[in-house]
């Protein structure tokens, strides 16, 4: 956010664990910073940043419920009886549509009762990988932007993970070093530049890593489960149903959603898909 102002600063992550009332959800948003003002001339905030795969259609409404909870039961102060401001800002991890803020403008006619929300946007396949990397090494941004690049504009290139794999090694702390490999691996399985990223992430030994392969399959799931309704909306022009969407999503095979990738290149109508993966 290169246009926040410079009074606030991250203080910390605040723990946001809250009873819910019976018949409530368990949500909880782990990733609230506290933003507090350099000078004392303003109040806290509590800032949301939630960090999705792709655009949902429900983010908005789920973003709005974790700052009303926030709201509602979170405080600071002497005495623990203030409120924090709220705000919030979604990541999407994929998806090359110009960022838009997500709105509600909602004002019942005839009167001055509204709802009113705004959220922020961030697409990170619209930064360009090369150009981040350069602007960390000038120290306009800190190293944990490091483990976003494999996901920026150009990351596909020999040149950028070279470049990343070089300032992850000025990493001093070398647990650090591999969570950023970690994360780099997983991330550009996911894009598939295995083939550019691979050989480079090899030296920190990332392929004896039991989690990362687990994190590597997940990652190869979440992307057929997307393949397949990227390949139902391009034939039936329709957003897949709930139903099957929920079907899709909970599905972690990944020999079964290759063959409900074929099954949706050729099915002839989105109930024939529903009743084919419903009987496999």
């Amino acid at each position: 956010m290169p246009t926040l102002d410079p009074d606030l600063a991250r203080r910390r992550w605040l723990d946001t664990q809250m009873v819910a009332f019976p018949g409530e959800p368990k949500r909880r948003c782990d990733t609230v910073a506290e933003l507090t003002s350099t000078t004392g001339s303003g109040p806290p905030w509590a800032f949301v940043l939630e960090v999705e795969a792709r655009p949902r259609a429900s983010m908005l409404a789920r973003v709005i419920e974790y700052e009303a909870r926030l709201l509602r039961r979170l405080r600071h102060g002497p005495h623990r009886r203030d409120r924090y401001q709220v705000a919030a800002l979604v990541v999407y991890l994929s998806g090359r549509k110009k960022p838009q803020a997500l709105r509600l403008d909602a004002t019942l006619p005839g009167t001055d009762l509204a709802l009113t929300a705004q959220v922020g946007v961030v697409r990170l396949e619209l930064h360009d990988a090369a150009n981040t990397l350069r602007r960390i090494g000038l120290g306009e941004l800190g190293r944990c932007v490091l483990p976003w690049v494999p996901l920026m504009a150009g990351a596909a290139s020999t040149d950028v993970a070279d470049e990343r794999a070089r300032q992850t090694r000025a990493v001093l702390d070398t647990e650090r070093q591999k969570e950023y490999a970690g994360l780099a691996s997983v991330f550009a399985t996911w894009k598939g530049h295995q083939p550019t990223w691979e050989p480079v992430l090899k030296e920190w030994g990332m392929e004896k890593i039991s989690i990362v392969e687990e994190w590597k399959d997940k990652a190869r799931v979440e992307a057929k489960r997307a393949d397949i309704q990227r390949v139902l909306r391009a034939r039936f022009q329709m957003e897949p149903p709930e139903d099957v969407r929920r079907v899709i999503e909970a599905a972690a095979d990944l020999n079964l959603l290759d063959r409900w990738i074929d099954a949706a290149a050729v099915i002839p109508t989105m109930q024939a898909f529903r009743e084919a993966i419903a009987a496999t």
